[in-house]
């Protein structure tokens, strides 16, 4: 996901769903394809799996 494709200025016309479902969108791009630098740089997803397995 590219996050500068995907911003969009909140205007009173955004509504709701499509903030929700934007914010929904980012939570999972964050959590499961963003390297996290505060753990060496691997993907948050990635790393509960393998602590988890």
């Amino acid at each position: 996901m590219n996050t500068q494709t995907t911003r969009r200025k909140l205007t009173p016309e955004f509504k709701a769903k499509e903030l929700r479902e934007g914010i929904k969108n980012y939570i999972e791009y964050y959590n499961t394809k963003r390297p996290h630098q505060g753990i060496e740089h691997q993907i948050p997803m990635t790393k509960y799996t393998k602590i988890a397995a």
